[in-house]
């Protein structure tokens, strides 16, 4: 139970490290967002800019009057993009699936249909 409680202490002590590294920078400076998030291209990738090494994309602010490129997280258009891929993923697996059901009910009608023949049959013989 003692490990347990450890676990959590470092993994919260973790997460506020990481919170207050960005919100500390953050705060310095009056930033807001101009641009949305966008992927960084080859070139800036290539180029080693800091802003695309962490998370591949960055967004334009206005810090104190001062155009400043942050790295950012999410980008609307592929966050959009992936979840249409899901949902168009999901329906695809629900029509195999209602199909399967279909074919299935259909077979095990069919069977004991043939069963209640077989058995009328013998009975008449």
């Amino acid at each position: 139970m003692r490990s347990l409680e450890g676990l959590v202490t470092i993994f919260g002590f973790l997460i506020v490290c990481a919170l207050s590294d960005e919100s500390s920078r953050l705060s310095t400076n009056s930033c807001n967002p101009i641009e949305e998030c966008k992927a960084c291209s080859e070139i800036q990738e290539k180029a080693n800019i800091e802003q695309c090494g962490k998370t591949g994309k960055h967004q334009k602010h206005n810090c104190d009057g001062k155009e400043v490129f942050m790295s950012c997280s999410q980008v609307k258009f592929m966050e959009e993009m992936k979840f249409w891929i899901f949902e168009s993923t999901a329906f695809t697996v629900g029509i195999f699936a209602y199909v399967a059901v279909l074919v299935r009910q259909r077979k095990l009608e069919r069977d004991a249909m043939q069963r209640i023949r077989r058995q009328v049959a013998s009975s008449l013989k």
